[in-house]
């Protein structure tokens, strides 16, 4: 049997998570300024192998900060969640009837460490489902590999195949056409206008890494014309930067070496 609830044991798993969200912050914060200062090296590196060297460095620093991330985010969710369970609480509302049947909240204790958990552990996993998507539980999902008709382009990382399915290209990041101040960001038309001219009344081949589709429902894959891996020609061209996101990182390391290159050559971003 689980111990009742009080507000007193949940202020405290409050104080809890408000500790473990200064600590991902400040991990975070950290991971930021090494990644940094190891793009300078690589930037300034007279060889291929110290800059592989750096990019095997860069890589462990993103899988490290994709943990800090999710972490972080998690917590955010149930310092959300707690506040309005202690709200309703304190205001005499119970927490089973309308107007808070069917919050999350008891998924968010499940990864407390209170009484108050005890005997929800079983129901993690559905909460880390709602909260960061299909994109780390569906990992098979499809054929690894297929050949469609890609139609439009809405950016430089994407494209819309003719059945209407959205497809986000695997490991870059193409400056952003639309943001909240307005204008595009500094070479997003460039980068949609060589991604549109590469792939745009093209048959592609689409290659599954591990992930089958992105926590916005689209299918997260290397796009090839032909023999050509657009993702890898919009790095050479310094139209996007490499973009490593677990658990699709099986071309992160080539990825951040093209990177460097454009970056020590001056293309595109980079010569701005």
């Amino acid at each position: 049997m689980t111990a009742p609830l009080t507000t007193q044991s949940l202020r405290r798993a409050q104080a809890h998570l408000d500790q473990t969200r200064q600590e991902a912050q400040e991990a975070i914060q950290k991971i930021f300024a090494r990644r940094a200062a190891l793009y300078r090296e690589g930037i300034a590196a007279s060889s291929q192998r110290i800059r592989l060297a750096l990019a095997r460095q860069v890589n462990g620093l993103d899988e490290e900060s994709g943990g800090w991330k999710v972490t972080l985010q998690l917590v955010e969710h149930q310092i959300q969640l707690l506040g309005r369970l202690i709200w309703a609480m304190e205001v005499g509302e119970r927490p089973d009837r309308p107007p808070l049947a069917g919050v999350d909240w008891l998924e968010a204790l499940a990864v407390v460490p209170t009484q108050a958990a005890v005997g929800w552990i079983s129901r993690i996993r559905q909460y880390l489902d709602l909260l960061i998507g299909p994109s780390l539980a569906t990992e098979t999902a499809g054929p690894r590999e297929e050949i469609a008709l890609a139609v439009r382009v809405p950016d430089g990382d994407g494209l819309v195949l003719a059945d209407g399915r959205r497809v986000r290209y695997i490991g870059i990041d193409a400056p952003e056409m639309t943001t909240w101040e307005g204008p595009p960001e500094p070479f997003a038309r460039q980068a949609k206008a060589a991604n549109q001219q590469w792939v745009v009344g093209q048959r592609v081949r689409l290659v599954r890494d591990v992930s089958e589709v992105d926590r916005y429902g689209r299918l997260l894959r290397f796009v090839y014309v032909g023999e050509t891996l657009v993702n890898a020609e919009l790095l050479k061209a310094g139209l996007a930067r490499a973009l490593s996101i677990q658990p699709d990182t099986g071309r992160a390391l080539e990825f951040q070496a093209l990177e460097w290159e454009a970056r020590r050559k001056g293309k595109g971003l980079w010569g701005a």
